[in-house]
């Protein structure tokens, strides 16, 4: 008896899906969907880079960040002006400040779960910054609450679970020297702990925009890129 009231609910499911899609059509004609505003997706995932820390079953850690190089605050500011209603005047405004910003500092936008706070002399975590085979620690770490381009950006990374935090390195260093230089081929954050660490990586090219790792000999002799000694520096102490 349970097998034949089985294979006749199944049978009646089977019926009814192809009325499914019909369902989901009315539904969308009949309740208005509005118009998706679309952002350069492609660009914001190039910028993103994501890495959960474990320990055998356990969760020690999970980081997303995204770098707020000149191509985000590019596309925050054409977002933002779009979305806002602005105007070409108010939208290169905003671009000034955003590129001037980059001129300062190295900013990033790091969300982690509530059980690893950031910033703290006491965090179980510290981050710091590897650009040029030199090491920098963070000029700032702070809670922030996201603006909401910058929510849409992070899409499903951003939820109630996680907090962000917006981390930032001084753009030069003790002789003033930019630390995104021409030569530079990469950077890296590192995320430390007295247990593990970890890092994240951008490929960058001349312009300092992410691309993807170059693997080709040629192109790594047009880089320029220099021989790195086999230590790492660290110049910057932590700041309170």
């Amino acid at each position: 008896m349970r097998v034949c009231l089985s294979q006749s609910v199944l049978f009646l499911l089977v019926l009814l899906l192809p009325g499914c899609s019909k369902i989901i059509e009315w539904g969308k004609e009949s309740f208005y969907q509005g118009d998706d505003v679309a952002f350069s997706r492609d660009l914001i995932e190039r910028y993103i880079r994501s890495v959960s820390v474990y320990d055998q079953g356990t969760t020690l850690a999970k980081f997303d960040v995204l770098w707020l190089g000149d191509e985000i605050r590019t596309e925050y500011a054409r977002f933002h002006t779009y979305i806002a209603g602005r105007n070409e005047e108010q939208y290169q405004a905003l671009l000034r400040r955003q590129l001037e910003e980059n001129k300062h500092f190295i900013a990033f936008y790091v969300l982690s779960i509530y059980e690893n706070p950031l910033g703290d002399l006491d965090s179980k975590w510290h981050v710091t910054l590897r650009i040029n085979n030199k090491e920098f620690s963070p000029t700032e770490i702070k809670v922030v609450e996201l603006a909401p381009e910058y929510q849409t950006f992070l899409g499903s990374h951003f939820n109630r679970f996680r907090v962000p935090y917006r981390v930032m390195f001084d753009a030069k260093d003790l002789e003033e020297m930019f630390l995104l230089r021409e030569e530079t081929d990469k950077i890296q954050l590192f995320f430390r702990s007295t247990q593990k660490q970890v890092f994240l990586e951008w490929y960058v090219d001349r312009e300092n925009r992410v691309v993807e790792p170059i693997t080709d000999p040629q192109q790594l002799i047009q880089k320029k890129r220099r021989v790195k000694p086999e230590r790492t520096e660290l110049v910057k102490e932590v700041s309170s």
